[in-house]
């Protein structure tokens, strides 16, 4: 019952991640299409709250909760390394690839 709450809750945050990054990345292009300086201003603002409240935060949040969720589930979270086979190549690459930005 736990892994797959894990794994529930792993998915929602994933939802909230990509909601911060569409949210930010529609009021950008918005902004990128105003003219008026104040608007402009004011959806920068608004592109920056999305941001710091949801893509920073929630992007750690993700990896930290799929790797719980792969652990509770006993999936090998070093992936190939682990013995995990090429399907399990996942964990270790969001891994990296979280670490290297």
């Amino acid at each position: 019952m736990i892994p797959t709450l894990s794994v529930v809750l792993h998915v929602l945050l994933v939802f909230a991640l990509v909601s911060g990054i569409v949210g930010r990345d529609l009021v950008y292009a918005r902004a990128a299409r105003s003219r008026d300086l104040a608007e402009i201003r004011a959806l920068l603002g608004l592109g920056h709250v999305f941001e710091m409240r949801l893509v920073r935060p929630f992007t750690g949040y993700v990896l930290l909760a799929g790797l719980v969720a792969a652990w509770l589930r006993g999936w090998p979270i070093l992936g190939f390394l682990q013995g995990g086979g090429p399907t399990g190549c996942w964990s270790l690459s969001s891994s990296i690839s979280r670490s290297s930005r």
